[in-house]
């Protein structure tokens, strides 16, 4: 009786609770009159002793319940905080990350309907694709509103999952190979609009690509290293198993698909700091100098730029910014030297 009291104490109301109460009273009441017939004065008292003493803890449950009705739980708090990216002892100003206010509003207004963090993934690629139909026609600025409305959705497809209390693999993947293609779009929209070269374009690509992976690289250790989501792993190394409500077959496609798109570059960034997995959490400031990286940031320039009429300088842009692969490598290295004392678990040497 007490746990379904405790089920649904955030949600009934005084008088529904005084029912509960009413109802436990009047059942030990009946269960406690047949018994009262063949017990002895001595025995009796005892049992009327013990009934009231099962009344005065289930007063004091309800007593600590009705706080609900004016606080929020507790327990609803330590969930949400699990089900962050990271604690927030770690958390910092991730610059690539300026969506996720609008992100948080979006997913509260879904949490309670059949939409599923896939569909706001395939909500992000109609709005990619949007922004490469506004960039051939030279609607720039709405082009910007499309990149920056991508990176909101990225976001939202994960507030969605961790608020639904769904991970998947099947959503990890889609969502990172989804940002592959796109980026290899937009950039390919850019190098037709300009006329530039295709060698340019396609060595802006490979720098964006290794420039987001190596964000991704801290900040996956990061996470990994302070027990937060650890959807993402530093390397994947095998097919994970599908977790429930995902099908197997989905995920090895996706999975294989996603090592297609991604390994060269997650080989290039372990090559440039291959001791970062072995190094104590890295500090706040480190995290938001790499976010400069994140691909949040890096579709934030390509709409300013755009709407600066700025077009041409987009692909020589990316490829000259890559020179910070070696500068925020080159820091972690001089700086950020301390090493763990016990090695996680989740983390694997390649």
């Amino acid at each position: 009786m007490v746990r379904t009291l405790q089920g649904v104490k955030c949600y009934n109301s005084n008088s529904g609770v005084n029912f509960y109460v009413g109802n436990f009273a009047l059942t030990s009441f009946l269960h406690a009159v047949p018994m009262a017939l063949h017990e002895t004065p001595m025995l009796l008292r005892k049992k009327i002793v013990v009934l009231n003493s099962h009344y005065n803890h289930l007063k004091f449950k309800i007593f600590k319940s009705s706080a609900c009705l004016s606080r929020p739980d507790k327990s609803a708090v330590s969930t949400h905080k699990f089900m962050s990216k990271l604690p927030s002892k770690f958390k910092f100003i991730d610059l690539s990350d300026y969506g996720r206010p609008v992100a948080r509003w979006i997913a509260n207004g879904l949490k309670r309907t059949s939409v599923t963090p896939i569909d706001v993934t395939t909500s992000f690629i109609i709005s990619g694709l949007a922004a490469i139909f506004c960039m051939l026609y030279s609607y720039y600025f709405a082009a910007a509103f499309f990149l920056v409305l991508k990176s909101i959705l990225d976001a939202a497809d994960g507030e969605l999952s961790r608020l639904k209390n769904t991970p998947s693999y099947t959503g990890r993947y889609y969502d990172s190979v989804a940002d592959a293609i796109l980026n290899f779009l937009f950039l390919m929209t850019i190098w037709y609009i300009t006329h530039g070269s295709i060698v340019y374009m396609l060595l802006a690509y490979i720098g964006m690509q290794a420039q987001g992976s190596q964000y991704n690289y801290y900040y996956v250790i990061l996470r990994n290293n302070v027990h937060g989501d650890t959807t993402s792993r530093v390397f994947e190394k095998e097919v994970p198993k599908a977790m429930k409500g995902e099908q197997q077959s989905t995920v090895t496609f996706l999975y294989n698909f996603f090592q297609f798109l991604y390994y060269p570059f997650d080989k290039l960034v372990y090559f440039l700091d291959k001791d970062a997995i072995n190094i104590k959490p890295f500090p706040k400031w480190f995290m938001t100098m790499s976010s400069f990286y994140g691909l949040g940031f890096q579709l934030l320039l390509i709409g300013i730029m755009l709407m600066l009429q700025l077009e041409d300088y987009i692909i020589p842009f990316f490829v000259g910014y890559s020179v910070f692969l070696f500068v925020f490598a080159g820091i972690r290295k001089l700086f950020l030297r301390e090493r763990k004392v016990v090695h996680s678990k989740v983390i694997e040497h390649v």
